[in-house]
């Protein structure tokens, strides 16, 4: 027994004849009346009273009519629910840990998110619509209006250490157009201990590893990563939707 013999089931016990309901579902009646057969014989009872003008419902059968009603309506719902359209997000990756992981405002299940670099947003949007655009820079985009502009801590972060080693490598971001990158090269502009990484992830990695510190979102502090002092920097990070 199947979805579809409990749609075939529900449309003989609604239009009391197998005429009537083979019709209405595209079906023959002998095809009907096969199914049904089958139906009772699985179930070791007698659905439907055959009768010259149709059928009469059995108390077993308005049962089985209700328990048909029920799996075919919660069906329905999951569908709808499957279908239902998602919210689409564009941010990127250390935005998405902050905005999804950290604080939960976005949830996975609910939500199409694409993360991409900082650089790579507005070429994203070129080819793309998106519901909620949250990044760092501000955008400059007709289709696309600011609702909200947020602020965020950070500071000089490194893996957690019996004490702080303030002569380890500073780690940056290779993507040009990150906040965190252009308040790294501010902070130390002639020094020689700049590393660039390719990603931000290999660049976490790094700095839990103990092999550099990096300036992050203060958030990050926790059990892999420590402030190297208290000094605390804010940078904005911005909220857009489609006009």
């Amino acid at each position: 027994m199947d979805m579809k013999d409990l749609l075939i089931f529900k449309t003989i016990y609604e239009m009391k004849t197998l005429n009537r309901a083979a019709k209405h579902l595209g079906y023959t009646q002998s095809n009907i009346s096969a199914r049904l057969q089958k139906m009772e014989h699985e179930l070791r009872t007698l659905l439907f009273i055959r009768n010259y003008d149709g059928v009469q419902v059995t108390e077993q059968g308005a049962r089985f009519y209700d328990f048909a009603i029920n799996t075919l309506t919660r069906l329905g719902d999951i569908k709808t629910g499957f279908n239902r359209k998602k919210s689409r997000l564009l941010t990127s990756e250390l935005l998405f840990k902050f905005l999804v992981v950290e604080k939960e405002q976005y949830s996975v299940l609910a939500t199409d998110i694409m993360i991409k670099k900082s650089s790579e947003i507005e070429q994203e949007l070129s080819q793309h619509c998106y519901d909620n655009v949250i990044c760092f820079n501000p955008l400059i985009h007709h289709h696309y209006q600011r609702v909200a502009t947020e602020p965020l801590m950070v500071g000089l972060l490194q893996g957690n250490l019996e004490e702080s080693k303030t002569d380890l490598p500073i780690f940056m971001n290779s993507d040009a157009t990150c906040p965190l990158r252009q308040l790294t090269l501010e902070l130390w502009p002639d020094t020689d201990r700049l590393i660039e990484i390719d990603s931000l992830e290999n660049l976490l990695q790094l700095v839990i590893r103990k092999q550099g510190m990096a300036v992050l979102l203060r958030f990050l502090i926790s059990a892999d990563y420590q402030p190297v002092d208290h000094q605390t920097y804010v940078i904005d990070y911005y909220h857009y939707q489609p006009q």
